[in-house]
C-alpha cells in the first residue's frame, strides 16, 4: 500500500476512533445520571408502596465530574407518602453529594455507590390529618384543627352552664424524644378567655404525644413549623438505598 494511503487510513481510523469515544462520552454523561435518577426513584417507590413514582432530579458540577460519577447533590420530591403513620402530602429529600462507582456499575449492571444516600428533608402535613390524630389522642372531643401564623387551633366542645358550648383550645406542638406533643395553652369561648378549673379540665384533655414511630431510611426529625394550612416536619434521612428493584 502506498504510504499516502497507508497514512490517510490511519488518519481515517483515528478520526473514527475519536468520534467514538466521544460518542460515549455524550452518551455517558447523557445517560448516567438519568440512570441513577430512575433507579432511585424506583428504589423510593418498592420501598415506600407508593402508587406513582417520585421525582428525582440530580445536581452535578460540570460535565467532567458527571461523567466521573461525581454527583453534588439533588432533589427527591414524593406525594402521598406515609409517614412515620402519618399521611405526608408532601416530602421532599434534598439529597447530599454522593459518588457513583462508575466501572463497578457498568460490571455489576447496577449502580454502586459504595454506601447509602442522605440528606435533608421537609414534610407537609395537611390540617386535616392533624385533625385525625388529635381525634386519636385527645380525651376531648375534637372537631377539627386549623393553623393559622404560627399558631394551632383545636376545636372541641365543653359544657358551660350546663350547655354544650364550642371552644377552641391552642395548642403548643414540641418534638421530644421522637414524640410530637400538643400542649395546650389557653382555651376561648366565644372570643373570652375560659378561666379556672373548667379551662384546666378542657387543657387537660387535649394534651397528649403523638409517636413519630417507623420513619423510613433511619429518618430524624428534629424541627416543627406551623405554617398557614399545614405542618412541616424536617430532619434528616441517613439511609436512603440505592437499589435495583427490577423496575
Amino acid at each position: 500500500m502506498p504510504k499516502r494511503a497507508s497514512s490517510v487510513v490511519w488518519t481515517t481510523t483515528l478520526l473514527a476512533l475519536l468520534l467514538a469515544a466521544a460518542a460515549i462520552l455524550i452518551g455517558a454523561y447523557t445517560f448516567l445520571p438519568s440512570l441513577v435518577e430512575r433507579m432511585v426513584a424506583q428504589s423510593v417507590q418498592d420501598s415506600l408502596g407508593l402508587e406513582k413514582m417520585p421525582g428525582v432530579e440530580l445536581e452535578s458540577d460540570s460535565p467532567p465530574s458527571s461523567l466521573a460519577g461525581e454527583f453534588s447533590g439533588g432533589e427527591i420530591s414524593i406525594e402521598e407518602a406515609q409517614f412515620g403513620g402519618v399521611r405526608a402530602e408532601h416530602v421532599v429529600v434534598n439529597l447530599d453529594p454522593f459518588d457513583v462507582s462508575v466501572l463497578e456499575s457498568l460490571t455489576s449492571g447496577a449502580i454502586e455507590t459504595g454506601e447509602p444516600l442522605s440528606g435533608t428533608l421537609r414534610a407537609e402535613i395537611p390540617e386535616d390529618e392533624v385533625s385525625r390524630l388529635a381525634r386519636a389522642g385527645s380525651d376531648a372531643p375534637v372537631r377539627d384543627v386549623e393553623f393559622h401564623r404560627g399558631r394551632m387551633l383545636v376545636r372541641s366542645s365543653a359544657p358551660l352552664f350546663g350547655v354544650e358550648v364550642p371552644v377552641s383550645v391552642e395548642v403548643d406542638l414540641v418534638l421530644s424524644d421522637e414524640s410530637l406533643l400538643f400542649e395546650p395553652k389557653g382555651v376561648e369561648a366565644f372570643g373570652t378567655v375560659v378561666p379556672g378549673s373548667l379551662a384546666e379540665q378542657i387543657i387537660a384533655g387535649t394534651e397528649f404525644a403523638y409517636l413519630l414511630g417507623g420513619l423510613p431510611y433511619g429518618a430524624e426529625i428534629s424541627g416543627v413549623e406551623v405554617r398557614e394550612g399545614r405542618l412541616v416536619l424536617s430532619g434528616e434521612m441517613r439511609r436512603i438505598p440505592l437499589e435495583d428493584q427490577g423496575g
